[in-house]
């Protein structure tokens, strides 16, 4: 009876494993028809320069130690956390970031590397992720051709941010991670 039923019992495991694989490499990017207006308001954040190849690792250190800082300090926080980027700098193989908490309200912060800033209310095209992160450069790059054939035109000097609404931490699937891009346009 076993030699029977562990064929096809271990056929059954493989097809189920390929099922879930197929199921956790699906995405969608969308970018939104209209433009949108993003409120800003006061975050709390760690900043930092790197190399490209250095950037994911970097960022997964300074998350957490934001999360940690905005906890330990009963900090209330005001939505999902986000990537303000400065400088992407593909010819110098350099990025300078901010990891950022929103919070409800400016916090004054001390003897810490963490600090507070503001973003102005501003327009922005928004693109959103729903799956893995490595999906991300194609959503960017996506949001960046939207914004050529639309028409519209880059803030020079404008906020361009990710914001993470979920996390692999309580995301088991990568295809069901979301993830929000602002452009600033004028």
């Amino acid at each position: 009876m076993e030699k029977q039923i562990g064929p096809e019992y271990e056929r059954s495991l493989e097809k189920l494993d390929s099922v879930i694989q197929v199921d956790m490499k699906k995405y969608s990017i969308v970018v939104d028809k209209e433009t949108t207006q993003h409120s800003g308001g006061f975050y709390i954040y760690n900043s930092t320069a790197t190399t490209f190849e250095d950037f994911p690792s970097k960022m997964e250190q300074m998350l957490p130690e934001i999360m940690s800082y905005a906890q330990k300090n009963n900090i209330s926080i005001a939505g999902a956390p986000f990537v303000l980027y400065h400088k992407w700098d593909e010819a110098n193989n350099a990025v300078m970031f901010s990891c950022c908490i929103p919070t409800a309200a400016r916090v004054i912060t001390t003897g810490s590397t963490i600090l507070t800033g503001q973003i102005e209310p501003f327009k922005a095209l928004k693109i959103t992720l729903n799956g893995n992160y490595s999906h991300l450069k194609e959503a960017w790059d996506t949001g960046m051709k939207a914004i050529a054939d639309s028409g519209l035109e880059q803030e020079k000097d404008g906020p361009m941010l990710e914001a993470y609404l979920n996390s692999p931490m309580n995301t088991p699937n990568p295809a069901h991670l979301k993830t929000e891009i602002y452009i600033a346009v004028q």
